[in-house]
């Protein structure tokens, strides 16, 4: 394409045609210098020259101030029209980048008309919708923390009667127990006596010591007991053992008597020379009678070695007789033995048929330790010793085995004359007993708790109490008449629960006038097995003790000396005792089982 001569060329073209010289003229063309010789005859060619209409009107050039100054250059038609390169028609539009319809409108990913269907499944919804805190395990929400089905994990299940606490399995355990061990390891365990988990898991005993109100402590086996006067005392050992005795007669150091040694299972016997408290401390269980001898008159209940006063294996010592008694059930046979120094048993007696509520008398004539053995059912039975007038007393076993309970029972061989009385005391508000003599039936009314009725019997016949309130009873027998009208002999006082050893007793002294000999009274002592037991006496319905006083270990607190008959009295202690009701320095007999206590 041509164009137009530029201004600048024109007035040098006009010039060159004035000039005779040859002329130089230098374009720049953008590429190289070039040397352009003119022909004169085109120079001299005037008309041609002076008529260029083009030249003087140059509108195009004029428009194209840039690109339209370099003439060669404007003949590189390449260089000057690229098009492509100016208008990169491609490059600026991008009409798919920018606009991307399917990316951008991608009406199926955003509306997806069939989602719906996916959600409509029936349970579907429900597996994301379980409570917080709980999962889905076998298409119900349950809590692995709680649920002993799925305890910690799905299907994970607890053993039978255990739950889950904390993804764990734990057994369910009693109250006061507690749980020991994990997994299935896991046990229940009684912290305050388990001598394996004594006062904490895992806190185990030696095999000497035994957990005892959540310590591990060394028991010791100790009977003390109060000995109005001098006596005897006969003790049973089962096993071997290693028995040390005292006597505390109220001095600085009590008096140390020869101990006894058992090499085997047997019976050794001591001397207590005054009255004083008979301390016995030993290495094993043992049963101790404590008496003034094998005469006078006087009355004891046998018992098991546990201290149970109803069994099949009861120990007594006797000087006179043994009387056995049966309840609603009798046993096949009761065989009663005396029980010698070492070695087998010397069989005395044996009861082949014995009735229900039935009894049995086997005479004792010499003093010493007898065993009674019922096959079957279990029995109560006494010692006995009834040479003199009528002048003793003992608590007598209910029918539950303790002290304390609604029906007792007992049997006296004839003996010297007197007069011989159950005595029935209510523990827990009114109460109506009924006594049997024999056939003859009596019905008393006790109109409150510790006030006590009483009724006479024969000798050689049965006499039973029954109670509608709990309650116990003893037998009293005094010579009935206004001269001596007194009791002898002596016995632990039953608890409010029917123990010997224990914390609280409300009880009331025995009816005898004491008419003629007042010295013959109730004494009323407490005897500590642990130091610094606190012992309280009360008045009847008071809330403040009359006597409060302090003891230790194997020491005994009189609390009343020749109390009234048929006194109220009521006795708290800080630890366990033993309350002891005496009457005078002679004519006694107590059984004193060994109590364990610890240190």
């Amino acid at each position: 394409m041509k164009q137009p001569l530029p201004l600048s060329l024109f007035c040098a073209t006009l010039a060159l045609a004035c000039s005779s010289d040859p002329v130089v003229v230098e374009v720049d063309s953008g590429v190289a210098d070039a040397v352009v010789e003119t022909d004169k005859p085109v120079a001299t060619d005037k008309p041609e020259t002076t008529d260029v209409p083009v030249v003087t009107d140059v509108p195009v050039a004029m428009d194209v101030p840039v690109a339209m100054d370099r003439p060669v250059a404007v003949d590189v038609p390449v260089a000057m029209d690229v098009p492509v390169a100016m208008d990169v028609p491609v490059a600026t539009d991008v009409p798919v980048a920018v606009d991307v319809p399917v990316a951008v409108d991608v009406p199926v990913a955003v509306d997806v008309p069939d989602v719906p269907d996916v959600r409509d499944v029936p349970d579907v919804p429900d597996v994301p919708m379980c409570p917080t805190a709980t999962v889905l395990c076998g298409g119900a929400c349950v809590s692995l923390q709680t649920n002993p089905a799925h305890c910690g994990a799905c299907g994970n299940a607890c053993p039978t009667a255990w739950t889950c606490i904390a993804q764990e399995c734990l057994p369910l355990c009693p109250t006061g127990q507690t749980v020991c061990g994990v997994g299935l390891a896991a046990r229940c365990a009684d912290t305050v006596r388990d001598p394996a988990n004594c006062g904490a898991c895992g806190n185990a005993c030696t095999a000497a010591q035994v957990c005892e109100s959540a310590a591990c402590r060394t028991p010791r086996h100790a009977s003390f007991v109060f000995v109005p006067g001098p006596g005897t005392v006969h003790v049973y050992s089962p096993t071997a053992n290693a028995l040390r005795l005292s006597l505390d007669v109220g001095a600085a150091t009590p008096t140390a008597l020869p101990g006894m040694t058992f090499t085997a299972a047997g019976v050794n016997m001591g001397t207590v020379s005054a009255s004083g408290v008979l301390r016995l401390d030993g290495d094993a269980p043992f049963v101790a009678w404590v008496h003034d001898g094998p005469t006078g008159d006087k009355v004891l209940p046998a018992g098991a070695l546990d201290g149970a006063l109803r069994g099949n294996e009861l120990y007594t010592w006797s000087a006179g007789g043994i009387a056995i008694l049966t309840g609603a059930a009798a046993p096949s046979s009761v065989v009663v033995q005396r029980v010698p120094d070492t070695g087998a048993g010397i069989t005395l007696d044996t009861w082949t048929s014995p009735t229900p509520n039935g009894f049995h008398t086997v005479a004792t004539p010499t003093s010493g330790v007898y065993r009674v053995t019922s096959v079957g059912a279990p029995v109560t039975a006494f010692g006995q010793v009834l040479g003199e007038t009528y002048n003793h007393f003992t608590y007598v076993p209910a029918d539950e085995g303790g002290l304390r309970g609604s029906a007792f029972r007992y049997v006296e061989p004839a003996g010297a004359p007197g007069v011989r009385r159950m005595m029935v005391q209510s523990l827990e508000g009114p109460s109506a007993v009924t006594f049997t003599v024999g056939s003859t039936v009596t019905m008393r009314a006790l109109v409150g708790a510790v006030t006590a009725t009483a009724i006479d019997f024969p000798a050689n016949t049965l006499v039973t109490a029954t109670s509608s309130t709990p309650a116990i009873a003893w037998i009293e027998a005094d010579p009935g008449t206004p001269s001596d009208g007194t009791l002898l002999d002596a016995d632990f006082v039953p608890s409010l629960r029917g123990r010997s050893f224990d914390t609280e007793w409300t009880f009331r002294t025995n009816l005898a006038t004491a008419t003629g000999l007042p010295d013959r009274r109730s004494d009323i002592d407490a005897i500590a097995f642990t130091n610094g037991t606190q012992v309280q006496l009360f008045a009847a319905g008071a809330a403040v003790p009359t006597t409060t006083m302090m003891i230790n270990r194997g020491q005994r607190a009189r609390l009343l000396t020749d109390a009234a008959p048929d006194s109220y009295v009521r006795v708290v202690t800080s630890q366990p005792a033993l309350v002891e009701h005496s009457h005078a320095p002679f004519q006694f007999a107590l059984r004193a089982p060994s109590i364990v206590t610890y240190e």
